[in-house]
């Protein structure tokens, strides 16, 4: 008999601490946090930005068309085929930014109009540039189609040179329209 009150008591000392555990506390829904607010640009601020954005891309153009060059001169012919085509990929790459941030540059509001007409000449430029190449590109595609009638590669390049040649003319038409909007260019007249 004692045995068994013995046996109760240590049972109910175990249990009894089992049941003041703390009872799980449901998490308080919170608000969800408000997104930030973007404060728009005041115009020096995004004439500040647009003119950054065009000087960075001018000194990239000149670090890749540099590092081109050295890579040309270089005599180890072997580390000069190694490293020549990311070179030229990474100055094609910066050409295009360079001419991007130039049009952010002469399309922004900010900026005065005899420093947009300096950088839309350089623009024009590199329209005219691009157009003559893309020109020359479709030609040599062309010849060599005929040179190779059925080569689905050779077809490809035809295909992918009048892709370029496209792209070329629409940037020389848009080139051509900010030039006669600020005067450098007689504006089209109407048909």
């Amino acid at each position: 008999m004692r045995f068994v009150f013995v046996l109760s008591a240590i049972c109910a000392s175990v249990a009894l601490p089992a049941l003041a555990l703390p009872q799980a506390v449901a998490p308080v829904p919170t608000a969800p946090v408000p997104a930030p607010v973007a404060v728009p640009e005041t115009p020096p601020e995004q004439a500040a930005r647009v003119t950054n954005e065009l000087a960075a891309a001018d000194a990239a153009f000149t670090r890749d068309r540099t590092e081109v060059q050295r890579i040309n001169d270089l005599t180890d012919t072997a580390l000069q085929s190694q490293l020549r085509m990311p070179a030229v990929r990474a100055l094609q790459a910066t050409i295009e930014q360079q001419r991007q941030a130039r049009h952010a540059y002469v399309d922004s509001p900010n900026i005065p109009v005899e420093l947009k007409r300096s950088v839309l000449l350089k623009l024009q430029f590199q329209a005219n540039w691009d157009l003559e190449a893309a020109n020359r590109q479709l030609q040599m595609a062309q010849l060599r189609s005929q040179q190779r009638p059925g080569d689905l590669s050779v077809a490809g390049e035809v295909g992918a040179a009048q892709d370029s040649l496209a792209k070329a003319q629409a940037e020389k038409q848009s080139v051509d329209s900010k030039l006669a909007t600020y005067g450098l260019l007689p504006k089209p007249v109407a048909k």
